[in-house]
Order: structure tokens, then sequence, then C-alpha cells
């Protein structure tokens, strides 16, 4: 038992230094015994343990404070990879990245789905093709999100509107596939790949704008649930009471008036045709836009009041929107009244494949916390 326990101790400090290292991008020696609390010869006993199986790596000196360079240290990005895939009702996408998001292979296939164990073939197959670039036993496993509600440990889809499926098990979906396979929330899958394109912060929101509204809530990279392992509804925040009817059930939901299918319907090419249009100057599109940019106005000033952290614009909608902040922030500051500061409101890193790479994300992040055990 006091054996187990002391290899338990050295894994949560090997783990604990190489967190440090991985959200610090160049870190000395005493800056990781510091921020730890850790003696240095304790810190450098396990920086060479990761040294020498390939998890970390010297990346040069710092500049002198006056006596001997430190020597700064980063996680080895290409050691380990993972993939991640986004399932909707019309495609399937894969994305192989390193521990850093560096894409190394992305393919999507046009893909109805279907509950099936056919379709499950299918995903295996579109797995197999991307991780061929994944060298060595460096693969972490697969994260695949979909745009359903799922239970809070993935084993189950609650519901699905898009998909057509309700209450039933994961397990047929990645019953082709061989490797470690965990599902979620497709806006949570893109809200976490915000969080790892950005510094650690402490709370941190996403909007995720596609066809379906949704969000995620992050707090220094861990997405937050709450008790029935739900969080970031936002797409089924009441904005018109009594207004069009929502796939919930409910009235007036943001989804039914911030859908992408608001403004692609009938526009020839879609989502991109409409800011097509938009951008040329067309007097439809413009009173469409603005009627959108009013709404979304109205649900971003409400999750602002609720949460007063900084906020993501993403999904499909999310990425033509960088070029209309400051008109979304005009929107915002009528409704405020211009009392509050609007540089909260920010837009995508990830225009496209956000959730794709969130689904690789969760396995990194799995790794980075809990993962990084001994040899031998």
């Amino acid at each position: 038992m006091g054996a187990n326990k002391e290899v338990a101790g050295r894994e949560t400090s090997r783990n604990r230094i190489y967190r440090v290292i991985y959200e610090n991008r160049g870190v000395s020696r005493q800056k990781i015994a510091d921020t730890l609390r850790m003696s240095l010869p304790t810190v450098v006993t396990y920086l060479n343990e990761l040294m020498e199986e390939g998890l970390v790596r010297e990346t040069g000196m710092f500049a002198s404070t006056g006596g001997r360079r430190a020597v700064s240290y980063e996680i080895d990005e290409d050691s380990r990879t993972a993939v991640g895939m986004e399932v909707t009702a019309d495609y399937a996408k894969a994305v192989l990245v390193n521990l850093r998001g560096r894409v190394y292979a992305r393919e999507k296939v046009e893909l109805p789905f279907s509950y099936t164990k056919s379709y499950a073939g299918t995903l295996n197959e579109l797995l197999k093709r991307v991780k061929q670039k994944a060298a060595g036993d460096t693969f972490l496993g697969v994260g695949i999100a979909l745009p359903a509600i799922l239970n809070a440990d993935g084993t189950r889809i609650l519901h699905a509107e898009t998909l057509g499926v309700e209450d039933v098990e994961t397990d047929l979906l990645k019953s082709e596939m061989e490797d470690a396979v965990f599902f979620f929330h497709d806006s949570a899958a893109a809200g976490l790949a915000e969080g790892y394109a950005r510094p650690v912060t402490d709370h941190l929101a996403y909007l995720y704008l596609s066809d379906t509204v949704g969000g995620a809530i992050l707090d220094e990279r861990e997405l937050v649930f709450g008790r029935h392992g739900q969080s970031a509804e936002f797409g089924h925040m009441i904005l018109h009471p009594g207004g069009k009817k929502c796939y919930c059930g409910r009235r007036g939901c943001a989804d039914t008036c911030l859908s992408a299918k608001i403004l692609a319907k009938g526009v020839p090419g879609g989502l991109a045709g409409f800011f097509s249009q938009l951008e040329q100057g067309d007097a439809d599109a413009g009173e469409r836009f603005a009627a959108y940019r009013r709404d979304l106005a109205l649900l971003i000033s409400n999750i602002r009041v609720t949460l007063d952290c900084d906020l993501i614009l993403g999904g499909d909608v999310g990425g033509f929107l960088k070029p209309y902040m400051d008109e979304i922030k005009e929107e915002l500051q009528k409704l405020d009244g211009g009392i509050m500061p609007v540089d909260y409101l920010k837009a995508c890193m990830y225009p496209e494949d956000a959730a794709a790479k969130g689904g690789a994300f969760l396995m990194i992040q799995e790794f980075v916390k809990n993962s990084v055990r001994m040899r031998g």
C-alpha cells in the first residue's frame, strides 16, 4: 500500500510539472519550482525523466539577469497526437492534431447521419485515413463532437434533434473503432478549442452560432457543467416570449432567431453566399442581418450580465462575424446605455474546424492532466 501511494505521489508531481510547462510555453526550472512550491532538486529529477521520454525539451536560454542564464523548457508538442471528429446530420469531419492543436491531417466527407453499424464503419474508415499520419505510439484517442445533449459521461445521447435520435447509447457509433473514444456536445467541443487557443483565464464563455445555437463555459480551460451534466444552453434563453416555437417545445428561444439557417435560407451558396451578398451591399441581406444583429446583441447582453466574463462568438456564423464586431458592439451599447465597456466581446480564433479540434483537445487535456505516467 505504501509503495502504491509513493508511485501515485510521484506521478502526480510529474503531471503537475508537465502541466506548468504546457501552460507556460517556455519556463525555467526555478519558475516551475516556485509555481508548484517544490524543491529545485525534485523538479530537476522529474524534468530529466520527462526529457528522457521525449515529452519535454530544452528550447534555449533566457536573457541574463546578472547570473547564469536559465534554460527554457517546453513540451515536445509532436510527442503525442489526437483526432477530433465532428458529426452532423449531413457530413463528418476529422482532424489529426498535435498537443498544441497544429493540424497534420484533415478530411471532410458528405455523410448523412444514420444510427447504424454501417455508419459506424464509415466513421472508422474516416478515422483510419486521417490517423495514418500519426507516428508510432503517439496517438491518444478520438473525441467526437455531436449536435446532441448527452449524459455526463458521454455514453448516451439524450436528445439530438438534427440527428433524429433520442435516448440511445453512443456505443454503436464507436463499435468499429479500436481506439479510446469519447463523445461530447459540439458547442462544448468548440468552446474547449477556443480556450486552448488563448492564454489561460479564470472564466470564459463561448457562444456557438451554427444550425443550432449553444455554448460553453470554461474555467481555466476546464468545461463547467451543471448538476445534470448540462451547461451554457444559450440557444434556449427566451428572447421573444410567445414567439416562434423552438424544437425544444418552448417559444421565442434564441435558437429560433439566431440559427445559421435564418441567414442562409433561400440564399445561393448558403451562409457563405449570404455574407457575400452582405459584403456587396445587398439591401435584403442588410435588413436580415440588422434584425439578426439586434437579437444577437440581446442574447450577448443577457450572457454578459449573468457571467461577467469574456465572450467569444463562434460556430458557423461566428466565423464570418469578425468584420462586423463594431456593429454588434454598437447594438450592445444601445442596450446597455453605453455604461458597460464592450471589450469583453471577442471574435473566434477558429472560424473552421472548432468542434472537431475541440474533440481532439478533450483527449489532449486528459493526457496533460492525468496521463503522464512513469514507465517501468
